[in-house]
């Protein structure tokens, strides 16, 4: 039996019970069953909802951002000092890499060729994470003039793309972004 929800909390409650699933398989390798399946839901609820599977992943993808971009700026929220806030806020991208909302944004990697739409939310996605650190590398003045911020914000994201691909070298890459930004002398 199908627990009757107003409709925001039945968008969340999908959102949230296909993120596992997408996670795990991506959008090529998920079919619109499972995910009405893994919400507990029939497939003509999931429909009144969303417009499609790819309705809900391109929505998945615009919200995995948001909840990461919220995590990060939770996790430098109280912190005064620039130096301390990029690097709490180093440690958090470093932590998320391996979350689902990650490992959404990274199955949405593997398949925007396939599918313009996926790319163009992406895009949009990781502009939204780029502008975050790029704005704190700003504040927290660790870089000469010369090295552009956006361009070790765009490294920075790479990296944690990479530590969430292989967790073994989170701490390694950490570490690594500390002694490079020379935040460890702090």
């Amino acid at each position: 039996m199908t627990v009757r929800l107003r409709a925001p909390d039945r968008r969340r409650q999908l959102l949230d019970a296909t993120r596992p699933r997408f996670a795990r398989s991506g959008y090529r390798g998920t079919t619109t069953a499972e995910l009405a399946k893994a919400a507990g839901i029939t497939v003509p609820i999931l429909y009144r909802h969303f417009d499609g599977k790819l309705d809900l992943f391109l929505v998945l993808i615009d919200d995995a951002a948001s909840s990461l971009l919220e995590s990060w700026r939770h996790a430098v929220e109280t912190v005064e000092d620039p130096r301390r806030r990029l690097a709490a806020l180093i440690d958090v991208t470093a932590a998320s890499g391996s979350s689902a909302e990650a490992r959404v944004l990274l199955r949405a990697m593997n398949e925007q060729e396939s599918e313009p739409a996926i790319a163009a939310t992406l895009r949009r996605a990781v502009r939204r994470l780029h502008g975050l650190l790029a704005a704190e590398l700003r504040r927290s003045r660790v870089l000469d003039a010369e090295t552009p911020a956006a361009a070790v914000a765009s490294l920075l994201l790479q990296l944690s793309v990479g530590s969430a691909l292989l967790p073994a070298g989170r701490a390694a890459t950490r570490g690594l972004i500390s002694r490079v930004l020379d935040l460890e002398s702090d």
